[in-house]
């Protein structure tokens, strides 16, 4: 331990707060919360020490900084914050970058829409959810719509700009295709009535929370009275719309006898992995399961570590969680729900009664799961290394167990840029891939351009701590044939002699070595072949991405350049938040004002001018 570190750890504030400890080279590589910093950053440091893991963590501490918090809470959410933002290497591996679907109804609009939405916290909407299965989602609006037509336009105000027509100076709107399937009343034509459409949204809201067997007997009661008053058409559609309600209501199941809303935990975990299944229990029926798996790295409790990602990224609370053993830091996690949802937030270990066999089921989910997953594992492990071996009969290589690729990516020999790809033991390493700016500058030349990548990753082999360069690869594939083999064995020759290469040529996809005319004979529909191409592809995949993100930054560089009002200060700004014209397109003035503090008449200066290219 350095005197540094040794002083930090004597110093550290015995208050709440994060603590970040980060590694020689000055990255995070674990952030933690506490409500005592001092007991619990000098804990990792005990000679006593029994956790191998931690063990293995603190080998790597090299600093550590800490951040004061008034409460335990405000440090909870400053510490999944700080996660999500960093991502270091010893935090639990769950990464769920998925948002669950909602059914979300425009209740400000004078006519409001249905609609499928991820983002569930805009104002002047109602939201219903989350749903686990997106395509079970989209068949139930859809059959909703057969039931209550409401609009899916997406304007305010309902109609499609296609179906304008300009007569005499006035806009006129005819009804849309929704409208002859009845799966929209068409307010834009003015086929319904104001009041007849609250009624529907009414009856759609109602719906969706929890109220179908009401929504059944006002159906049914209209149903009757378009029967007695001879309406036999209207009769007909109303006892279609019936049928779709019914097939709605009987494929949810009914999971609790209340109607509360519920998530429940189930767990296993084997061979330092993990697995948990979630049950979304919402007014009483099970509305679907998901599974999540990942490798248990962290010194954190893995069932807490992922409760807090999982309601760090939803925005949904109910009011019960089940889990199937109590968890550390429950009672801070329990306050911290409360906050969010508003209400009051049990979590819970049911030990007997129906809430314990559905905590039950969710553990035999959870461990059928995770055995599945570890067997994939194996199989995906035993097929890569059958391909690694294929590959190394048919070349004469050493067994090729790091792989790196690289390609070069240019328009016009301007914005060239260059892409180093990882496979270790035939899956990709995406935290070995790296990017290269490329700086001959001479014209278009792919083999000096791929020469000059070659020549600083293994340059970067001989002095750099960097993890992505410090492991010397067994196999240097490039994109191309002959004339990038020799400029990329060249690159290579300069700095070690041990390196096999070869050039995967996209034309008739055939790979050439040095030493040898023709090309290598690899059975088309081998392992080793599909192995090559997938490692030349992503390497293309990765240089074009980065190419179009700095040719989209230049653009963007161009088009503030000409706006008034936009200095270095707020060029930069822009630059560094976004990076692109595309990511702010996506905004409107009012977000792109509130998330960068420029001015709304700047804002929308700024928008106007990226619409118009």
């Amino acid at each position: 331990m350095s005197k540094a570190l040794n002083f930090k750890l004597k110093n550290a504030p015995k208050k709440p707060g994060v603590y970040k400890f980060k590694d020689k080279k000055e990255e995070i590589i674990y952030i933690g919360k506490a409500k005592n910093l001092f007991k619990r950053v000098n804990s990792y440091f005990q000679k006593d020490q029994q956790e191998l893991k931690v063990r293995r963590l603190v080998k790597k501490i090299a600093s550590v900084d800490f951040m004061v918090t008034d409460n335990e809470i405000e440090a909870l959410i400053l510490e999944l914050n700080l996660i999500k933002k960093h991502q270091p290497a010893y935090n639990i591996e769950y990464k769920d970058d998925k948002s669950y679907p909602y059914i979300a109804i425009t209740s400000n609009d004078e006519f409001p829409r249905i609609t499928i939405t991820r983002e569930a916290h805009k104002k002047g909407a109602k939201y219903f959810g989350p749903y686990v299965n997106v395509t079970a989602l989209r068949q139930t609006v859809d059959t909703l719509r057969s039931i209550f037509p409401l609009r899916t336009c997406r304007d305010t105000t309902p109609g499609r700009i296609s179906h304008r027509q300009v007569k005499k100076g006035k806009v006129t709107y005819s009804p849309c295709l929704n409208f002859h399937i009845e799966k929209c009343a068409s307010p834009c034509s003015k086929r319904v009535t104001v009041e007849d459409y609250e009624r529907m949204v009414k009856r759609v809201v109602d719906f969706l929370e929890g109220k179908g067997k009401e929504t059944l007997a006002i159906l049914g009661k209209e149903m009757k009275e378009a029967s007695l008053g001879q309406q036999f058409e209207r009769a007909a559609r109303i006892r279609d719309r019936l049928e779709f309600a019914e097939i709605i209501l009987g494929k949810q199941k009914v999971a609790s006898e209340s109607d509360d809303d519920l998530d429940i935990f189930g767990s296993a975990s084997k061979d330092g992995y993990f697995s948990v299944a979630l049950f979304m229990v919402r007014r009483g029926k099970l509305l679907g399961s998901e599974n999540y798996e990942f490798k248990v790295n962290a010194e954190t409790e893995p069932q807490t570590s992922f409760m807090k990602c999982y309601y760090h990224s939803t925005s949904f609370i109910p009011k019960e969680v089940l889990l199937a053993e109590d968890i550390a830091d429950s009672s801070t996690l329990k306050i911290w729900l409360e906050k969010i949802r508003k209400g009051q937030v049990e979590i819970r270990v049911p030990q007997r009664g129906r809430k314990k066999r559905l905590i039950e089921l969710a553990s035999k989910n959870a461990q059928h799961n995770l055995d599945f997953y570890l067997k994939r594992l194996q199989v995906e492990s035993e097929r890569a290394m059958k391909a690694l071996k294929q590959l190394k009969d048919s070349t004469g290589f050493k067994m090729p167990y790091r792989i790196e690729c690289f390609d070069v990516s240019n328009i016009a020999g301007k914005v060239a840029v260059g892409s180093m790809v990882v496979f270790e033991n035939g899956k990709p390493n995406k935290s070995h891939y790296r990017r290269f700016k490329i700086r001959y500058d001479k014209g278009i030349d792919d083999y000096k351009m791929l020469a000059e990548i070659i020549g600083r990753r293994l340059k970067g082999l001989l002095k750099s701590d960097n993890d992505s360069f410090k492991t010397k690869p067994d196999l240097i594939l490039v994109d191309g044939g002959k004339g990038q083999l020799s400029a990329a064995k060249e690159a290579i020759d300069r700095y070690y002699s041990d390196i096999s290469v070869g050039a995967l040529a996209k034309r008739e996809e055939e790979l050439f070595i040095p030493l040898k005319s023709s090309p290598i004979n690899l059975k088309k529909d081998g392992s080793a072949y599909r192995l090559i191409q997938q490692i030349r592809d992503e390497a293309h995949r990765f240089a074009l991405e980065y190419h179009r993100n700095l040719r989209s930054k230049k653009m963007l560089a161009s088009v503030l350049d000409n706006i008034e009002g936009i200095g270095n200060a707020r060029r930069k700004l822009l630059l560094n938040n976004f990076g692109s014209v595309e990511k702010i397109k996506k905004l409107n003035s009012k977000k792109l004002a509130k998330e960068t503090g420029i001015g709304k008449g700047l804002s929308e200066k700024i928008i106007k001018s990226l619409k118009q290219l």
